[in-house]
């Protein structure tokens, strides 16, 4: 993937490779927080990045990004299964 867009990529394409990468990145974000709460869960600043990360699953963006095919929470269920 490019590391950046012309005014021309925002077409359909476009617009499915940027979700892509936003629902992407969120998932490694969830899985990077997950990994280091099991090391130190104790960690206020993890607990409250895991709050925010969660909230943006259960969130009516997520939904739109998704168009609403998946669940924020089965995803999360998913996620933390890779973690095991």
């Amino acid at each position: 993937m490019r590391d950046y867009m012309k005014p021309q990529d925002l077409n359909t394409e476009g617009c499915i490779l940027l979700v892509t990468q936003i629902l992407r990145d969120a998932a490694q974000d969830y899985l990077h927080t997950r990994r280091y709460l099991r090391r130190s869960p104790d960690d206020a600043n993890a607990l409250a990045h895991m709050k925010h990360v969660k909230s943006f699953y259960t969130s009516d963006y997520f939904k739109a990004l998704s168009e609403g095919m998946v669940d924020g929470e089965t995803v999360m269920r998913e996620l933390d299964r890779q973690v095991r």
